[in-house]
């Protein structure tokens, strides 16, 4: 396949040779289905291309997207070359149903189009998914927006308006004609002209739902030339277009009119390289039929006010009716009170406007609790969305655009994605704070709070299939798992390696239970070296009760034991149901597929591999409901959840939107609070949410949701978007790897810290084991691992001084190559003392089982880090550290040499250092004396400063206490003694150094006689830093401490 991919004579030869090979596959496909035949289609001779055909090549093999080697022709004479193929299909589909007319088409390639409608098994009027065919792909997506190739697309319109079966007036999926396709483009003129040259052409067809008419369109567009054509069509434009003033020219009027498009564009192309195929010459990607919507244009000087203008203005929506739901629903007019009943809902719903925070409505008073019991119902929808929080000034009804408050955010580059596609906004009704309106500063809160809260919609959708967010009745329990099964279908079809990796590594003792059997089985490994696929649960532990009973352990190699018929917590049955529904076999739960008891060397271990768990799971379903896992998953089947409050009123369907999943769950949900729960969330690849209200879902790439649909073609291109489309409401970031920051330093791993640590944690015991599958993904890391003892990380801050010839044998080493693992050793000592320096946000009480020099030996909240820069050993300082795994009395110290040694190891065959959770450190550095006072420190009042005397210098800095269990008294009134881990460049003046101590207090009950020593044991107090710090070892005296 290398050799025929490049287009050179010499190459012939060789393909003949490897051609003639017995047992070769000539129709051999790689990953992503290409064959030789598209290989050498797109890159190779028209004698290649002869070669394959007669060897037996498939012409009609298509690739992950549906495309064929006629789609990557690159010349007109491989492309006729193709079409004599034996059995060639000319007119086989792609995935978007495009076929390679369509794709020439949209090309401007003549040559080709000629070629192919000289046949007579195409089909010069096919349609693909977008309800589009090759006529209307004359002009792109969304039309021309520049002059490129315009004589030739020019003769392709010609010749496919010459053929009769060619509907010149064929409506796609957004309401688009070519007609209107055509005024949308550069020089519409020109192909307006040629248009109308068939007598069948309805030049006065607006778009679909009532939208503007060609010649109103041409009129916005400002194209005197093609409107005097249209008129000579007697073509006439919509009354409300005539009568409007100026000003309003160039705003929609009508349901199913999106702004003005491409009126206030100048779209500067990108540098053109030599188109290689069809597909790849139209803008479509040669691996995605989809087109490309990434595309910004550029915005002419003068021109981004008009645009803003616009895409936000107002304008009137036409609602669709909703005779779907008056069976269901019985009018409720008559019992109404005299407030609702003057409150316009046709006019609150169809008046659009893009106002971030909301236009308000109605003043309501204040609302709360008692008006659920009200007769009203539409009082009692305002009960169900009314803020929870006390408001004394009382509460407005205002409303919100779908558009700007939901999906864009005041984003313009987000606005873009609309401006040329039939997408009607959808207005929704909520209940804000009275005096929240008064502050234009405060409207991402009041859209936060509004979407927080819940929000009033009209059930069913605005515009078309494709063309609004749908807004359905929530059934009490899911029947149909089609938008599920879909979600993960999408995201598995087209998003990128972060949803999709290529590879699943192998997990030691993996078990998995077999849902429709109730088993717990141990999967080996395949020949494929991936796992089955499975679903995963994150769930909050309950209570076991009644009858049940956590399987008993077995060997590990035999069946792992049963759940049985017995009673299970309702989340893991719920979970198994709702796996089967997904269509899948396996389920993967904690409290059944880890060691709980007995062998603690395997639940080490397992534990350790808990991100590949996640990532390697086809989808996560997290239980978010209720307080534990008796809630259940809401929703799943024999799981109801509580009926969505609405009301028919004024001809209006109105249904309760539940409040954002996003906000709800981590406001208010149990799960969000836990430590497990923690890494569960953030390592999983697809997630599926149960909350109270609603199922949801979010994987890396697509944010989806049960209560407010978007349409299927939105859902797949909202994907890589940045700024992301509904920015506040995804419950995690753009993905990225886990604590590791855009530099890989491994300081982002602290942020992590800071939330997990303010979780809570059934048994304390768990507080590294918490964590330990993010640590293990940092430390697989290809080129800049990040490993920890204890939870420290070992970081790889800049800075750090270094050699040319230090950083070239740093690199990875021979085994035999001591001295550069000297090199390596020493970087990473420097690092480990980078990440001793960790702080909490407030002093905190100690936590037995772990060591009082890492964070998990202390109840508090992890800070975020804030120091940036490197430790070094300058000024003379020097530290030696050493480990004894497990706090052993008896043991021997093991050099740091030895100890990093073993943390790169990549089996498990030294697993001391890297399982152990009590080392204790022995230290030997500079020792210095601090005394602590309470001051103004940095413009900031009543901190902690330490002060260091030494020879004839002093030096301060403000101390960071960790231990909450020293007296203050003491503090303030007795020395302490730290240790000088080392210097940092000044962040005050560049041209000195801060010095970091970690202040320690002795341990007197511990003080133990060694072999040749005696062994000071302390524990951390606080962390010091002297800002700036000119101390030398010369002045100071060196000792050895063991810190536990």
């Amino acid at each position: 396949m290398i050799v025929v991919e490049h287009g050179r004579a010499e190459h012939e030869s060789a393909t003949q040779v490897l051609l003639s090979t017995p047992g070769i596959d000539v129709n051999f496909q790689d990953e992503n289905g290409t064959t030789a035949l598209m290989l050498a289609a797109s890159g190779g001779t028209v004698a290649m291309v002869k070669l394959i055909l007669n060897a037996g090549g498939n012409p009609n093999m298509q690739d992950i997207s549906g495309n064929t080697a006629l789609c990557c022709a690159r010349s007109i004479d491989v492309f006729e070359a193709l079409l004599k193929g034996t059995g060639i299909k000319p007119d086989l589909p792609n995935k978007a149903g495009r076929t390679a007319l369509s794709l020439a088409a949209e090309a401007g390639e003549i040559d080709y189009v000629n070629a192919l409608l000289a046949r007579d098994d195409v089909d010069p009027d096919v349609r693909d998914i977008y309800g589009r065919g090759p006529l209307s792909w004359v002009f792109g997506e969304n039309g021309l927006r520049d002059a490129w190739k315009k004589e030739e697309r020019k003769q392709v319109l010609r010749q496919l308006l010459r053929i009769p079966t060619v509907d010149p007036n064929a409506v796609d999926q957004y309401g688009l004609t070519p007609l209107l396709l055509a005024n949308m483009s550069y020089h519409g003129n020109e192909y307006v002209e040629i248009l109308l040259l068939r007598p069948d052409l309805d030049a006065n067809r607006p778009r679909i739902g009532g939208g503007d008419s060609p010649l109103n369109t041409e009129k916005s567009v400002g194209s005197m030339h093609t409107v005097a054509l249209l008129r000579a069509r007697t073509a006439h434009g919509s009354v409300d277009s005539e009568v409007s003033d100026g000003s309003e020219t160039r705003i929609a009027a009508e349901e199913g009119a999106s702004p003005t498009d491409n009126s206030v564009f100048e779209y500067k192309r990108p540098q053109q390289r030599r188109r290689r195929s069809l597909s790849q010459g139209s803008g479509t990607s040669s691996a995605s039929c989809e087109p490309n919507f990434n595309v910004i244009p550029v915005l002419g000087s003068g021109l981004q006010d008009m645009l803003r203008d616009e895409l936000l203005g107002e304008h009137n929506i036409l609602l669709r009716e909703e005779q779907v739901y008056v069976d269901e629903w019985a009018e409720s007019r008559a019992s109404m009170c005299s407030s609702c009943s003057a409150i316009d809902l046709s006019s609150a719903f169809s008046a659009r406007h893009t106002k971030y925070g909301g236009k308000v409505i109605a003043d309501l008073g204040r609302v709360d609790e008692t008006w659920k019991n009200k007769t009203c119902p539409l009082c009692r929808l305002f009960a169900a969305v009314h803020p929870p929080t006390r408001v004394e000034g009382g509460h407005k009804l205002a409303s919100f655009s779908t558009k700007q408050s939901w999906l864009c955010h005041e984003r313009m580059h987000r606005w873009h994605d609309f401006q040329s596609k039939l997408f009607v906004d959808t207005m929704l009704l909520a209940i804000v704070a009275a005096d929240s309106t008064a502050r234009s500063s405060d409207v991402r809160d009041v859209a936060k709070a509004v979407f927080s809260s819940g929000l009033i919609g009209r059930l069913g959708r605005n515009g078309p299939d494709q063309g609004s967010v749908t807004i359905p009745r929530l059934p009490t329990e899911i029947s149909d798992w089609s938008a599920a099964r879909g979600w993960i279908t999408l995201c598995r079809e087209n998003h990128s390696g972060e949803c999709n990796p290529r590879k699943a590594s192998t997990v030691p003792h993996f078990f998995l239970i077999e849902c429709s059997k109730r088993q717990v089985i141990e999967q080996k490994q395949s020949q494929t070296g991936r796992p089955p696929p499975y679903v995963a649960l994150s769930y909050v532990w309950g209570q076991l009760q009644g009858t049940q009973q956590p399987p008993q352990q077995q060997k590990q190699q035999e069946s792992h034991g049963g759940i049985g018929d017995g009673i299970v917590e309702p989340a893991i049955e719920d979970a198994i149901r709702v796996t089967l529904e997904l269509g899948y076999k396996y389920l993967w739960v904690d409290r059944y597929c880890i060691v709980q008891t007995g062998d603690d060397a395997v639940k080490q271990e397992q534990l350790r591999h808990m991100h590949l768990i996640y990532a390697n799971a086809e989808v996560t379903l997290i239980a978010a409901a209720g307080k534990d896992s008796s809630a259940g998953l809401p929703g799943a089947p024999g799981r109801p959840r509580n009926q969505q409050p609405g009301a028919m009123i004024q001809g209006h369907a109105l249904v309760r939107i539940p409040p954002d999943p996003s906000l709800h769950i981590s406001s208010r949900s149990t799960w969000a609070t836990r430590g497990w729960t923690y890494q569960e969330g953030l390592l999983a690849r697809r997630r599926i949410f149960f909350s109270d209200h609603e199922m949801s879902y979010e994987c890396r790439h697509m944010l989806c949701r049960e209560a407010i649909r978007l349409p299927r073609g939105l859902e797949q291109r909202i994907s890589g978007y940045k700024p992301r489309f509904m920015e506040p409401f995804w419950m995690y970031r753009p993905y990225k790897l886990p604590g590791m920051d855009s530099n890989q330093t491994g300081v982002g791993l602290f942020d992590l810290l800071a939330v997990y640590t303010k979780r809570k944690l059934s048994l304390p015991s768990d507080t590294l084991n918490g964590m330990l599958g993010i640590f293990s993904l940092l430390a697989q890391h290809k080129t800049r691992p990040i490993y920890h003892i204890c939870g420290v990380p070992i970081l790889r801050l800049t800075g750090r001084r270094q050699s040319r010839s230090q950083r070239r044998e740093q690199e990875p080493t021979a085994a035999g190559d001591s001295h550069g693992t000297e090199i390596a050793a020493a970087e990473s000592l420097g690092g480990f003392l980078d990440g001793l320096c960790w702080q909490l946000e407030e002093p905190a009480h100690r936590r037995s089982g772990f060591p009082s020099w890492s964070w998990t030996g202390w109840q508090g909240a992890v800070a975020r880090l804030k120091r940036r820069n490197a430790i070094e050993q300058s000024n003379g300082f020097a530290i030696d550290v050493s480990i004894i795994p497990d706090g052993q009395g008896d043991a021997i110290a093991l050099p740091w040499s030895r100890c990093y040694d073993q943390l790169r190891m990549v089996d498990d065959s030294c697993p001391d250092i890297r399982s152990g959770q009590q080392h204790v450190l022995e230290i030997t550095a500079s020792a210095v004396s601090v005394r602590f006072r309470r001051g103004d420190y940095d413009g900031q009042l009543n901190k902690w400063i330490g002060t260091v005397c030494a020879g004839h210098g002093v030096w301060q800095g403000e101390f960071f206490l960790t231990s909450k269990d020293v007296p203050v008294s003491s503090l303030l009134r007795e020395p302490w003694r730290g240790i000088v881990l080392g210097n940092s460049k000044s962040r005050i003046d560049g041209d000195f150094y801060d010095t970091t101590v970690v202040v320690i207090q002795e341990r007197k009950n511990e003080r133990q006689r060694g072999s040749m020593q005696d062994h000071t044991y302390c524990e951390r107090v606080g962390l010091l830093h002297l800002e700036p710090c000119t101390l030398k070892t010369s002045m100071l005296d060196q000792q050895t401490w063991r810190l536990t």
